[in-house]
């Protein structure tokens, strides 16, 4: 009998330590395998990236070649429309709508834009700021990045321009946009 109480806690030792390493092997494998890209979504095969997604729709000319300054002219019209006391800032309730307006600004943070730390953003801080989608696509750096750019894009070109996202609290997960 005492046999094989020995051998019944021998094998419960045994079956805690298969299950406290199958937990660690998941726990290690679920970690990142590369540094941190400064905050932008990392792009998963299969999932299609936000802010080419939103392309069409800041695209003005529908010519299927985005410029800098296509999209300046969509963030300043989102920023208007963003802007409801039109007193020419977004505090943080204002700026949360734009993520309902532009699915890629969904959990976008604020601070990103947020330039002097004064809990609004002024208009110039908004359209001013780049869009990651040149930092990612834009392989000749020209401002313009064009359909072949983007096919031709395995993985971001860099990581430059990428804005943090928002976090729960100051140390939450990070969002898909790319904002």
């Amino acid at each position: 009998m005492r046999k094989y109480r020995h051998r019944a806690i021998l094998h419960l030792i045994v079956a805690g330590i298969f299950v406290m390493l199958s937990g660690a092997t998941t726990f290690i494998s679920a970690q990142p395998k590369e540094p941190s890209s400064g905050g932008a979504p990392e792009r998963k095969p299969g999932l299609p990236d936000p802010l080419v997604a939103a392309i069409s729709r800041w695209d003005a000319d529908h010519d299927v070649v985005l410029t800098c300054e296509e999209w300046k002219q969509y963030a300043d019209r989102l920023f208007t429309r963003a802007d409801k006391n039109a007193d020419g800032v977004l505090d943080e309730k204002e700026f949360q709508q734009i993520g309902n307006m532009e699915p890629a600004f969904t959990g976008s943070d604020m601070a990103y834009f947020d330039d002097n730390n004064d809990k609004r953003i002024s208009r110039s801080e908004f359209v001013d700021k780049p869009n990651p989608l040149f930092a990612r696509y834009d392989a000749n750096h020209d401002c313009r990045v064009t359909e072949e750019e983007i096919k031709g894009s395995a993985s971001p070109t860099s990581d430059k321009g990428a804005a943090p996202r928002r976090r729960s609290g100051r140390g939450g997960a990070a969002s898909q946009s790319g904002f």
